[in-house]
């Protein structure tokens, strides 16, 4: 939902709907901060149930393995997205400190830092991410493999978006203005190279780590 609101927002700005009434499912899309506000309550829910458990005197909940399994889900990807990213969009040697508050989480400081986006705010995924375990959803195979890579795609379908429009844009400057068909095949095929990416940095990044993860749930 965020790689498709990001989308929108690269082909349809400024926002001509401000102010208007839209279908529900549009305006649902289009309020941006949906995905993210979902993705908070149900996160925090879940990663809440050790904790309450403990409470109603079940096992006792470690809260430096809880914090380490975070570590370890959270910030292999995100200091590897942050150096790639850095790198790439550096254009001198004093560019690359940029990074450096990201990698200490000291962009939260807002007005301290020039914003790397989009990672100015995934500091809050360190204590919120969790997988869906709603029953529904993992019926569905293509949605269980999306919640799977969905850390990868969050933090790279931004840059592979930014990409497509920038090398569209250098050949066609007036292109990708509104829902065209040609946009509907760049966002396309940004949405499968964002997947196709994220599926190599899950087994090369994360899954290493998610086996180490799992011996500290064990």
């Amino acid at each position: 939902m965020v790689m498709v609101f990001h989308m929108d927002r690269q082909v349809v700005w400024p926002p001509s709907w401000v102010g208007t009434r839209l279908p529900m499912p549009l305006a649902y899309l289009r309020a941006g901060h949906t995905a993210v506000t979902l993705f908070f309550v149900l996160s925090a829910f879940l990663l809440a149930l050790p904790f309450l458990a403990e409470t109603d005197g079940r096992r006792r909940t470690s809260v430096s393995d809880y914090l380490q399994r975070r570590a370890l889900r959270i910030l292999p990807l995100y200091w590897t997205a942050v150096c790639l990213g850095t790198v790439l969009s550096a254009r001198t040697a004093a560019d690359l400190l940029r990074g450096v508050p990201y990698l200490l989480f000291l962009n939260a400081l807002h007005g301290w830092f020039t914003p790397l986006e989009p990672y100015s705010t995934v500091w809050w995924l360190l204590l919120l991410v969790a997988p869906c375990r709603v029953k529904p959803l993992l019926c569905n195979r293509v949605l269980v493999v999306l919640g799977v890579l969905s850390y990868s795609i969050y933090l790279i379908h931004f840059p592979v978006l930014i990409g497509a429009v920038n090398a569209v844009h250098a050949k066609r400057p007036v292109a990708l203005q509104g829902w065209t068909p040609l946009t509907v095949v760049v966002m396309a095929g940004a949405a499968l190279a964002t997947v196709a990416l994220s599926a190599i940095t899950y087994r090369v990044i994360e899954r290493p780590f998610l086996v180490k993860k799992a011996r500290i749930d064990g």
